[in-house]
């Protein structure tokens, strides 16, 4: 099996990026769970629930990120600098997912129940030892950062209808803060944390029962 890739390989690691279609992606590709290979697996159990959602999300908007496999000591694996391809000697399951997994089974179900093959982006790696591929698990998944919920809140102007609830209280928001006469001029922000300021977050809670009340909202 080949497909067009391009070499970024570095620092002695093989690293081939690529876009391939699901069903084929998910042909190639095998997740080693903890609970079923207890010596050499390490990704967590698969969440249907979640893979589903991501088939939703799928069937109308793009995710960015590139799954991440890898080629294992006993994977035939050569890249042709000539015409730009990698190929797989043997291809079926020989590739290690590190990370993606609710992505690939997301896309698969898009793919074997609504007729969606759609084209993920993947990154391969090669000459990774099990330690490797172990630590690279623990780099992704330790290292990133959800978005805080204040800042979450105070993006969603950009999505709000106008006259909704949502946006009351985001003009609210932003007016008490910016008004010399109120009591809370200053002290409200979308990103700052601690004492002085009061975040979206308790605004919100204590703000939405007021304008939830039956009066407000005729």
């Amino acid at each position: 099996m080949k497909f067009a890739a391009f070499d970024l390989s570095r620092n002695g690691v093989g690293f081939y990026l690529a876009a391939l279609p699901a069903s084929q992606l998910f042909q190639i590709s095998r997740v080693e769970r903890i609970s079923e290979n207890p010596e050499e697996g390490f990704q967590r159990q698969l969440d249907v629930a979640k893979s589903r959602k991501i088939a939703a999300y799928l069937k109308e908007k793009v995710i960015p990120g590139a799954i991440i496999l890898s080629a294992q000591e006993d994977t035939d694996v050569t890249y042709h600098h000539d015409s730009r391809e990698l190929e797989l000697k043997t291809p079926d399951r020989s590739l290690l997912v590190i990370d993606g997994q609710h992505r690939l089974y997301g896309a698969h179900f898009l793919a074997s129940e609504k007729g969606d093959d759609i084209l993920l982006p993947v990154c391969i790696l090669t000459n990774l030892s099990l330690l490797a591929e172990v630590q690279y698990f623990i780099d992704i998944n330790s290292t990133q950062k959800g978005v805080p919920k204040t800042l979450r809140i105070e993006l969603t102007k950009f999505l709000v209808e106008q006259g909704s609830i949502e946006q009351t209280r985001l003009r609210l928001f932003k007016e008490l803060n910016s008004d010399p006469d109120s009591v809370l001029f200053g002290k409200l922000s979308a990103e700052q944390r601690g004492p002085g300021y009061l975040s979206h977050v308790p605004f919100e809670i204590a703000i939405n029962r007021v304008l939830e009340l039956p009066d407000l909202k005729e």
